[in-house]
């Protein structure tokens, strides 16, 4: 269900259900079609990975604290409740094993907290790839970098 990577084939085998990412899809729609797969008579699924973009999307756009994001959190909250009652619903949920992963916490951050690690390190002596929150540093050959323990709160 909209899992990163499910396009591919893996030891020459392709999934049998997948269905292509769309943010706009309502989550009971999602979770629907999920107990559509693990009930099809001909061939029930019988390993389901299930992504949902929230509340990540929520939080990189409005921060922790919005309103916005807290109501992100109760929908999910509603859509996990209703996970649980389809599958109590189709004498499934003895029998499905459901296990809930994110990526990442996440907390509010804000440009007076923002880190700006170049007045750390002397330039030219480094070169840099990626983005926030994740930045590849690599030194110079004959440089060395050193990790430093910096407060993200003000002081």
């Amino acid at each position: 269900m909209m899992w990163p990577g499910a396009y591919y084939a893996y030891q020459s085998k392709n999934i049998t259900y997948r269905q292509d990412f769309d943010d706009k899809m309502d989550f009971y729609k999602r979770v629907d079609t999920v107990i559509s797969w693990i009930t099809d008579r001909k061939k029930p699924a019988n390993l389901v990975m299930f992504y949902i973009e929230q509340p990540d999307a929520y939080g990189h756009a409005v921060g922790t604290n919005a309103p916005l994001f807290k109501d992100m959190l109760r929908k999910l909250d509603n859509a996990t409740k209703y996970l649980q009652d389809q599958l109590e619903a189709h004498h499934l949920a003895d029998k499905v094993n459901v296990i809930q992963l994110s990526d990442h916490g996440m907390i509010t951050i804000t440009p007076q907290t923002f880190i700006n690690i170049t007045q750390y390190m002397k330039e030219g002596t480094y070169t840099w790839a990626g983005a926030s929150p994740c930045i590849q540093i690599t030194p110079q050959k004959g440089v060395f970098l050193y990790m430093l323990n910096i407060s993200l709160r003000p002081e």
